[in-house]
């Protein structure tokens, strides 16, 4: 036979088994205090029995089933985790009064944009919202605009279209330097970012260039006093003749010159 496994619950746990079995003991007994069977259902599932479940909850609602309880209602609920609101959800709830008067037939595409704008783009969602809110809705306008020029009737009023459509163009890309997602300011962006790459590969290039030719100048005069020491039974040697001596002298300052 195997041991019963006994657990190990939380004081957490134990209170709120206590507090969900007191009123179900209560209503099942009559009894106005049903601490010691409450008691007795709890240290009988922390000892365990034969083959009894390895959770707590699970050996609660099977022991109250056996005083004629619903053990479905005694397990835990677990909270889901919360989903991470995109910055779209964010916005919309932020605007939901303005967005309820934008007209049915916009609400999609200024969504869309909307959509698009936020996940291109880094924006401060407290900062700039409000001009990129404007910059949608121009994009709307200047849209109705090109339909209604396309629709007019006489010069007049193509002028009047034409004038109302050059201001909130106007109007848009100073809303889109201010935001900083012009295409100018993106490449600019990008630019800088690879000019300093390239700057650091070049710099780099040239060190390791530089090495190499110190390192050739270390060579050759390891190999000039290698040569010296070949020819000489003592290294320390001093040589007799003043010219002689002064000729390795000079060879030896101008390889320490050169590296």
């Amino acid at each position: 036979m195997a041991k019963p496994t006994k657990l190990h619950p939380t004081d957490e746990e134990i209170a709120f088994f206590r507090e969900k079995l007191t009123p179900l003991f209560i209503s099942r007994t009559g009894k106005e205090d049903v601490s010691k069977e409450v008691d007795a259902v709890i240290q009988d599932c922390i000892a365990g029995w034969e083959r009894a479940p390895k959770s707590f909850a699970d050996r609660i609602s099977n022991r109250a089933k056996a005083y004629g309880i619903d053990g479905e209602n005694l397990q835990p609920v677990v909270a889901k985790p919360k989903k991470k609101k995109s910055k779209l959800q964010i916005f919309t709830e932020m605007y939901t009064p303005f967005i309820k008067k934008v007209k049915a037939h916009h609400k999609k595409i200024f969504l869309d944009r909307l959509e698009y704008y936020l996940s291109e783009f880094d924006f401060n969602l407290s900062a700039d919202l409000t001009l990129l809110l404007q910059l949608v809705m121009n994009e709307i306008h200047i849209s109705e605009m090109q339909v209604e020029m396309f629709n007019a009737e006489t010069p007049q009023e193509r002028n009047a279209l034409a004038k109302a459509l050059k201001m909130l163009n106007e109007n848009s890309v100073d809303l889109q330097e201010t935001l900083g997602i012009t295409r100018e300011q993106r490449q600019k962006g990008m630019g800088s970012h690879e000019g300093s790459v390239a700057e650091i590969a070049v710099s780099l290039d040239e060190k390791l260039k530089k090495r190499e030719v110190e390192k050739a100048k270390e060579l050759e005069h390891e190999k000039v006093m290698l040569k010296l020491k070949e020819e000489r039974n003592d290294y320390n040697e001093v040589p007799d003749d003043p010219v002689e001596l002064a000729q390795i002298l000079e060879q030896d300052a101008e390889i320490r010159t050169d590296a």
